[in-house]
């Protein structure tokens, strides 16, 4: 059995709040880009509970349909199965 998920993230820091003196805009520095990464990933065991694995891939960007399929596809390759459920 699989549970398959997927997620996104950026590699920018959050910033709720800062501070800077009466009439000034604060301007927060960093090092970091704007880009987005993305997750997807699976956890399978088998019903017996004897094996269980998780398995992952980050890409830069977003998933979309294609490439949910291609992970979907390249999961079922790597466990070797005729049926995943």
């Amino acid at each position: 059995m699989v549970f398959q998920d997927e997620s996104g993230f950026s590699l920018l820091p959050p910033v709720r709040g800062t501070w800077a003196p009466k009439g000034h805009t604060p301007v927060l520095r960093h090092r970091f880009s704007w880009t987005r990464m993305s997750m997807s990933g699976a956890l399978a065991y088998r019903p017996d509970a004897s094996q269980a694995a998780l398995v992952f891939q980050i890409k830069e960007g977003s998933y979309n349909t294609d490439s949910l399929i291609e992970f979907l596809t390249d999961l079922h390759t790597h466990f070797g199965a005729d049926k995943i459920t």
